[in-house]
């Protein structure tokens, strides 16, 4: 009796297995030239984990292919898993795949239009260009700032935060002038426009804090305590919004201890709403015994009601 063919989904399958467990150069280079999306994926990961830069043309024509190339890559997964590992061994010829990333775009069907699923290719292209030094990466990272997918925008805007300031905080400032219909994506380029000049982004900071709405001074508050810049705290005390929590949880995300030490003022003294939001926003520390117990002592002469919040935040 003739042996049942095996079927081309069990062939994927253990190609997929052998990418996975395979552990030198020669084998994963043969592996990403398999026509399969879910198998390249595989290989791209394991030669990313195992940093084998033997393998850098590999997956430079891999991608190469997938993005030039008739082969389907649903959801984009294999050639964002290919950018990754080039980018994560800065592959000789990295900017070759980057160049035809940034322009990627592939509607795929789903109800009603079709989605472009390229979003994270485009994203991590951008950021790749940048850091490759290509010398239109911050050109070419604010053009992408205008991008029709959020992932990109947001890739965008941190490349932008790894640019040139000349040639990155132009760019950003226009984008917070324009805005975003994503406060992310606009928490985004404060911090980027941080990172890159405090002085001047901590002042466009108060600007922003006092003329948009309150979704994005949430977002600019939050990419405030995400610098983790100590003369941030001087604008996030000033804040006198409606987003108090918010505020109260930037300056624990500050990680600075005249931060900590506001808010530990807050919760002895400050009024019974935002003596409960300063201890929210030191709760996302509770792994730290210490500050426990510094909270707990703050909170010794206060109201029933808030020492049993102050327990339940310490303890969930």
């Amino acid at each position: 009796m003739a042996k049942p063919r095996r079927s081309r989904e069990a062939d994927v399958e253990e190609a997929v297995a052998r990418a996975k467990a395979a552990t030198g150069a020669a084998e994963l280079k043969k592996t990403l030239a398999h026509a399969s999306a879910r198998v390249v994926l595989a290989a791209a990961s394991a030669v990313e984990e195992q940093q084998l830069s033997a393998c850098g043309d590999a997956l430079v024509d891999a991608f190469v292919r997938f993005a030039k190339g008739p082969a389907p890559d649903p959801q984009c997964r294999a050639k964002a898993a290919l950018l990754r590992a080039i980018m994560a061994l800065e592959a000789t010829r990295e900017r070759e795949a980057y160049g035809l990333g940034r322009t990627c775009v592939q509607l795929e069907a789903q109800w009603g239009p079709p989605v472009d699923t390229a979003a994270e290719v485009r994203g991590l292209s951008v950021l790749g260009l940048v850091r490759s030094r290509h010398p239109d990466g911050a050109v070419f990272a604010a053009e992408a700032l205008a991008d029709p997918e959020v992932r990109t925008r947001l890739a965008a805007a941190h490349a932008l935060a790894e640019a040139q300031p000349d040639a990155a905080l132009p760019a950003l400032r226009l984008k917070l002038a324009v805005g975003d219909a994503e406060a992310e994506v606009f928490g985004a380029a404060v911090r980027a426009f941080v990172e890159l000049s405090t002085g001047a982004g901590l002042e466009l900071a108060r600007e922003l804090l006092s003329t948009r709405g309150e979704a994005e001074q949430e977002a600019v508050l939050l990419a405030l305590g995400e610098s983790r810049k100590p003369d941030a705290l001087a604008v996030l005390r000033e804040y006198t919004g409606r987003a108090t929590d918010v505020a109260f949880l930037a300056m624990a995300l500050l990680r600075h201890e005249p931060a900590t030490e506001h808010l530990l003022g807050v919760i002895e003294s400050g009024t019974e709403r935002h003596a409960g939001q300063a201890v929210k926003a030191l709760a996302n520390f509770r792994h730290d015994p210490a500050l426990c117990v510094r909270v707990r002592k703050a909170a010794e002469g206060r109201s029933r009601e808030l020492r049993a919040a102050v327990e339940k935040a310490l303890s969930t």
